[in-house]
């Protein structure tokens, strides 16, 4: 009997540790911030570069050398390192490298054989009018498919989205749904902005447009960002970064509070009902 108990407290002892790890983990996941920064530099053009790191960089992702690729590191290595001693440990069995002797085209009267190509060359006239006119059928098929799906046009579905928004039970979830994601903007935006931005378009006209229309942003008048507009010559000139934090537990929050809203309820029901 002690024996058997001496495995089972071993057993919890084990199991205790393992829960322990992962309630550590969960924590540090759903706590720990995720960093992001964001830098912007002009040379011949504006380069964007970016580095989203996690826990002091025990996990970053930054871009590679070419625009679309990018590399994830764990503790400074990269992901791609990772696989290729898992390649290591599991090598590609070597295939038959001998070369395979081409297949011989065979000439012959039946035309059946399947080995046998048709020459282009040879083909009637009779072929080459029938090919013609398949072309223009198809045509003639997609032109009136087109006219079709433009007759189909109506204004059905942007009244049903006009009802669905004047309807007084899914108002309270839209307003629900605008406040939430302000808040996100809100709770997204960097925490630290220093930036120089100098843009015009060689028209004093249009550079006053564009400088109207940029004002009426809140992005606008972030501390840190001066926006110099030029209303001389014609460039588009960035320098500077933005960084900030975000932490999953506010995206956890935000998922839970939205499914337990009666009136977010609503309206994914009446969405499913329709």
């Amino acid at each position: 009997m002690a024996v058997l108990f001496a495995i089972l407290k071993g057993m919890g002892i084990f199991l205790l540790a393992v829960l322990a790890i992962c309630l550590l983990l969960l924590a540090l996941a759903f706590f720990v911030p995720v960093r992001y920064r964001v830098t912007a530099v002009t040379t011949d053009k504006i380069r964007v570069q970016y580095r989203i790191s996690w826990l002091s960089g025990v996990l970053s992702i930054t871009p590679g050398i070419g625009e679309e690729k990018v590399i994830i590191r764990i503790l400074g290595i990269p992901l791609e390192v990772f696989r290729r001693i898992g390649s290591f440990f599991h090598p590609h069995k070597t295939g038959d490298k001998r070369k395979k002797e081409p297949e011989k085209v065979l000439v012959t009267t039946d035309y059946r054989d399947e080995r046998v190509k048709p020459n282009p060359m040879s083909e009637s006239k009779e072929s080459q009018e029938t090919h013609t006119e398949k072309t223009k059928k198809t045509k003639k098929k997609k032109k009136t498919k087109k006219k079709r799906q433009k007759k189909n046009f109506s204004f059905e579905k942007f009244s049903s989205i006009i009802t669905f928004m004047k309807d007084p039970a899914n108002k309270r979830g839209i307003r629900w749904i605008k406040k939430e994601l302000l808040d996100l903007l809100c709770y997204i935006k960097p925490d630290q902005v220093k930036a120089k931005i100098v843009f015009g378009t060689g028209d004093p006209c249009t550079t006053g447009w564009l400088v109207g229309v940029v004002s009426m942003f809140p992005a606008a008048y972030i501390q840190g960002l001066k926006l110099c507009p030029d209303f001389e010559e014609k460039q588009m000139k960035a320098d500077g970064y933005a960084k900030g934090k975000v932490r999953l537990i506010y995206f956890v929050r935000l998922i839970i509070r939205g499914y337990l809203d009666p009136d977010i309820k609503g309206l994914i029901n009446y969405g499913f009902g329709k």
